[in-house]
């Protein structure tokens, strides 16, 4: 009776374990995702910057 018990729980372990694994996946990805954005987003910020001080050189000279 307490085979049938144990093979149960290990197979709930195991999916619990599988799940968490996409899960981490999935966290993973995102947090992947958002380092990319986040980078994306300086390098425009800067390019931006870039563009308004030649613009800014190109009204004083």
């Amino acid at each position: 009776m307490i085979l049938p018990h144990l093979q149960h729980t290990l197979s709930q372990l195991t999916s619990f374990s599988l799940d968490e694994n996409r899960l981490g996946r999935k966290l993973f990805v995102l947090l992947n995702q958002t380092i990319n954005s986040i980078t994306q987003t300086s390098i425009l910020i800067q390019q931006n910057k870039s563009l308004r001080f030649q613009h800014l050189k190109q009204t004083l000279l």
